[in-house]
């Protein structure tokens, strides 16, 4: 363990609204969609859960317009935790 804490996988921005996290992993070698592509056998049932929550919340997000009122909150809580810029 590195002594930094661990990333949570999921942003809550308010409301009952749970969103996946952009990033897992700062190394993009080693994310779920990096392994999806590229070494398929190697997901894990945890890996297939958060790329389902990633399709369905881009499906929100293109299909819903009211879903775009969270996009402010939760990239504010990426850049407090020094994930976006």
């Amino acid at each position: 363990m590195n002594g930094k804490p661990e990333t949570p996988a999921w942003l809550h921005p308010g409301g009952d609204t749970t969103w996946p996290r952009p990033a897992l992993e700062s190394d993009e070698y080693n994310g779920p969609a990096w392994r999806a592509l590229h070494a398929p056998k190697d997901l894990t049932q945890g890996d297939l859960m958060y790329l389902a929550s990633v399709a369905d919340a881009y499906w929100h997000l293109v299909t819903e317009p009211s879903a775009a009122k969270y996009l402010p909150k939760l990239r504010a809580l990426l850049r407090q935790e020094g994930a976006a810029s």
